[in-house]
């Protein structure tokens, strides 16, 4: 009888590899997802190796194999060395790689059968602006809003680069302690295809703050929206120093909003969820829903995913008034996020409490400041209507 040959079906796969992640270095590495599916999870919180030992992740060796090998986790610190395997294998100068966080896979079993290696995510934690006020930089595994702002206004590597003398302290400390007793934490990522710009204001949606130079210090300051404010302190515009009522309108039903689907990502997961909130009471009035759809790729719990869409419902189907009006300039010293009374007997209005949204501040001869603004959600408990139009009714039915 003859021998048996054995019959090839396939091939393992080995690789070494270079894999750049962020700037670093970072406070831990805490998990590699490959091809959607956990290969490792630990706490390297400094340079050095790491096993992965998921041979039969994807199946095994006959289907498409798993990962497996040694893995040097390289910091970026500034005293961080050339790698030994990299230098061996490719035999010329190569830098130390400071500076940034990446891993070396020092020719590991990557795949089977199929020759397409699957694609590496890696979770890192890194919580900024612990320099600054570490008491409040971290909530619950997550990063402090604010301290994502304020490291990426004064970080000289990759941010701004602003002075931290130009930011008012008090007022970052302010909104730092209502995020961190908010339990209002995040998880972001910035990229080079973003304007550090758009970013910091994409942060500031996650938290419903404002960002902005204070007029009366020339510094930059940060207010969240909150009712964190007493009515009977509150300032008062009316015709005494308003000097026209540009506009004033409030939106309609077909305007309103009686549902929010918001998009969020799970700490450490690699695809977005979503929770769904509705005005039941709005929907039956407007006969149907009327949906609005938000992303807050920071948010990392359903607990805050669900707040902060209960948060863009209240905004969204309450009819809120929006007001611009001209004042001179005892309105000098108002910022973004301020809060005021306003009454105009044309139109019946008591002390309605409005928000400020924007300012044009005029010019040094004209003495007049254009103010945009919206009723705030949180004063309308304290908001009064006069004038009402008497009853005119008449009993079609006599003596």
């Amino acid at each position: 009888m003859g021998s048996k040959k054995k019959q090839v079906i396939g091939y393992k796969y080995f690789l070494g590899m270079h894999l750049v992640i962020c700037h670093g270095p970072v406070d831990s590495i805490q998990k590699i997802i490959v091809g959607d599916r956990e290969a490792w999870s630990g706490n390297v919180t400094a340079s050095g190796d790491i096993t992965i030992a998921a041979s039969e992740l994807f199946g095994g060796d006959k289907k498409e194999g798993g990962i497996s090998g040694t893995v040097n986790v390289m910091m970026g610190e500034l005293t961080q060395a050339k790698n030994t395997y990299l230098q061996s294998k490719i035999q010329t100068l190569i830098p130390a790689f400071r500076g940034v966080v990446s891993l070396v896979l020092k020719q590991c079993y990557v795949c089977a059968m199929s020759p397409y290696p699957k694609a590496w995510a890696i979770k890192v934690k890194r919580i900024p602006a612990k320099t600054w006020y570490a008491a409040k930089a971290e909530i619950s595994g997550s990063a402090n809003p604010v301290h994502v702002i304020y490291e990426t206004l004064t970080n000289k590597d990759w941010g701004m680069g602003i002075d931290p003398a130009l930011l008012n302290d008090t007022k970052f400390r302010a909104a730092a302690d209502t995020c961190f007793a908010e339990g209002l934490g995040v998880s972001m990522m910035i990229s080079n295809q973003d304007s550090i710009e758009k970013f910091i204001y994409e942060v500031l949606g996650h938290c419903n703050g404002m960002f902005f130079i204070e007029p009366t210090t020339g510094k930059f300051a940060i207010k969240l929206l909150r009712d964190d404010y007493v009515v009977a302190s509150l300032p008062i515009y009316n015709e005494s120093n308003v000097i026209t009522l540009e506009s004033f309108d409030r939106p309609t039903y077909s305007e309103i909003v009686n549902e929010v689907v918001l998009s969020y990502r799970p700490q450490g997961g690699i695809s977005d969820d979503t929770v769904t909130v509705q005005d039941l009471a709005s929907i039956q009035a407007q006969g149907g829903i009327v949906s609005h759809s938000a992303t807050y790729p920071g948010i990392d719990t359903a607990a805050n995913a669900a707040r902060l869409a209960m948060r863009d419902l209240r905004q969204k189907s309450t009819p809120l008034a929006r007001i611009k009006i001209k004042v001179n300039k005892t309105g000098w010293s108002l910022a973004l996020g301020d809060v005021f009374k306003f009454s105009w007997a044309e139109h019946g209005l008591v002390d309605i409490i409005c928000r400020v949204m924007a300012i044009n501040a005029g010019g040094l001869t004209t003495g007049e400041i254009i103010v945009e603004c919206a009723e705030d959600v949180f004063g309308l408990p304290s908001t009064t209507y006069v004038g009402n139009q008497s009853n005119l009714w008449v009993d079609p039915v006599s003596t």
